[in-house]
């Protein structure tokens, strides 16, 4: 029931409703998380365009790849999702989509602004090593 209303809400505020699992979003312009080369390491970005099932991405951070299916999903970032930026590791307590601005508060409480090209997505991060 609730996942059905938070979904709701992202139709209504967003146009649209992704989940983990979702399908690669493949219209120019969707707004998605794409993995940097091979590293597990999701960065948010837009497709720029598809071709024999290979999807275009301008990362936000202003660089640009081509990318398989399979390391593309929607951006489905929203207040509480997990992001490293810049360095610093928190959860998101504040998120405009339009201008890609959010505020972080940090795991020692205090809290930034960044722009979604400072972040990188923590779901998939790869275990720090020790």
């Amino acid at each position: 029931m609730v996942r059905s209303i938070v979904c709701l809400a992202a139709v209504l505020a967003l146009g649209g409703c992704a989940t983990l699992g979702s399908a690669a979003p493949t219209s120019a312009g969707a707004r998605v998380l794409a993995e940097w080369e091979e590293t597990g390491i999701y960065w948010a970005g837009s497709v720029t365009g598809v071709s024999d099932g290979v999807i275009a991405v301008a990362f936000d951070d202003g660089t640009f790849a081509d990318r398989r299916a399979t390391q593309v999903r929607p951006l489905d970032w929203a207040v509480g999702s997990r992001l490293a930026c810049a360095g610093v590791v928190g959860e998101i307590v504040a998120y405009v989509p339009a201008t890609r601005a959010l505020t972080l508060q940090t795991e020692e409480g205090g809290k930034l602004a960044f722009t979604t090209g400072d972040c990188t997505d923590q779901r998939d991060a790869p275990a720090a090593s020790t």
